[in-house]
């Protein structure tokens, strides 16, 4: 193909993306939905004309797996640390804990006793539509309260950890066992050591060096450590969670020899400037994941009977263990929070990473494109219901 072509094609596509960001702001409409539905659209004229895209599989798994990071990264990096923060904090963490264990739990049951599989089968095809796509949600609750906003990106990131976390146990472990949690436990308390360590390192290298190029070597240090935890079957997510809160908090750490360590009005500086090469990239990211993935899916599964069926009662289960869990954790914010638990990202990424031997036949991408539509549809009821009662 000429190359001319490919960078037309690019370019327009990035150009579209930041329109449909535009319009979805304005719209209350995520840019996810137009994002996926122009992927559709393409995907369906290039097999009209013939025409594929070579590797879209790695391709998608690719984009995936680095605005994932990027996005969680992205979230913790515009978090703050305070003691008034803990209650929130452990209010969300135990929010993400409840949510993705009653919800997995009710969508493994479905599945066990209409499809007679294993329930680690089960368990490994629930994981997916049971976790909240922070890809999604923090973008959109950009226009809640302080004290909501900060709910559903504490919330949405522990989801996206957590479920990574089980998904990665129960593909790796064929059964559950007081050894392998043991084993779990010590490689999190691993993870938090090479957080603080990594955001000491960074937070200096910041500071001191001078070059005009010091970012992307950042970024590319945190892909690195990602692709060896994820090799080694820990959990890099929380990694990158845990470098973001530190680095963004990096006054915690300054304490004793460490003091005089940075300058701290020069940290902040570049920091801001961290945060916006981040944001972009989210950008990149996001936008050609979502369209490949629109571009590949087989919408016409979309229209089996059973598939509806079932992709329906999962978004039920989901909206009822999520208003329960909330009047039993935030009863005061059960409105707008309840329709903040959109699926996306996170989702398709986990999906097409469940292995061959335990992917179940109806847990297919007319399912998951269901159960994303759905909650997507109520994240924008549920926008434009707090934009109504802020207006009020």
């Amino acid at each position: 193909m000429d190359t001319n072509i490919i960078l037309i094609a690019l370019a327009i596509t990035i150009i579209g993306s930041y329109l449909f960001d535009l319009i979805g702001k304005r719209l209350k409409i995520p840019s996810v939905v137009l994002l996926i539905g122009t992927g559709i659209l393409l995907g369906e004229l290039a097999r009209y004309v013939g025409f594929t895209i070579p590797y879209t599989d790695t391709f998608l798994s690719t984009f995936g797996t680095v605005g994932l990071i990027l996005i969680v990264l992205e979230g913790s990096l515009d978090l703050n640390l305070t003691p008034d923060k803990l209650p929130l904090i452990g209010k969300t963490l135990l929010a993400a804990v409840l949510f993705m264990a009653f919800t997995i739990t009710g969508i493994s049951w479905l599945l066990v006793y209409f499809f007679e599989v294993n329930t680690n089968t089960a368990i490994i095809n629930a994981i997916p539509v049971s976790i909240i796509s922070s890809a999604v949600a923090i973008p959109a609750a950009a226009g809640l309260m302080k004290k909501d906003k900060e709910f559903v990106i504490y919330e949405s990131s522990f989801s996206d950890i957590i479920g990574i976390v089980l998904f990665n146990y129960f593909t790796v472990h064929s059964e559950v066992s007081l050894g392998t949690s043991f084993l779990e436990l010590r490689n999190l308390l691993l993870i938090v050591l090479v957080a603080v360590a990594l955001a000491l390192i960074v937070g200096i290298f910041i500071d001191k060096v001078s070059h005009h190029v010091k970012f992307v070597p950042i970024l590319a240090f945190l892909l690195l450590a990602y692709g060896f935890g994820k090799y080694y079957h820990l959990s890099p997510l929380l990694l990158i969670l845990l470098f973001g809160l530190i680095l963004n908090n990096f006054l915690l750490l300054m304490r004793g020899p460490l003091v005089d360590l940075v300058s701290v009005t020069r940290l902040k500086t570049d920091l801001t400037q961290f945060k916006q090469i981040v944001a972009e990239a989210v950008f990149f990211a996001r936008t050609f994941f979502f369209i490949l993935f629109g571009y590949v899916a087989d919408i016409y599964q979309m229209a089996n009977t059973e598939t509806i069926v079932i992709g329906t009662v999962i978004f039920i289960i989901i909206v009822i263990v999520r208003l329960l869990g909330l009047l039993l954790v935030d009863r005061q914010s059960v409105a707008p929070l309840v329709f903040f638990a959109p699926r996306g990202l996170i989702t398709i990424l986990l999906f097409i990473s469940i292995p061959v031997q335990v992917k179940m036949d109806i847990m297919n991408e007319g399912l998951l494109l269901i159960v994303i539509f759905l909650s997507l549809l109520l994240l924008i009821w549920g926008s434009g219901t707090a934009r109504s009662s802020g207006e009020g």
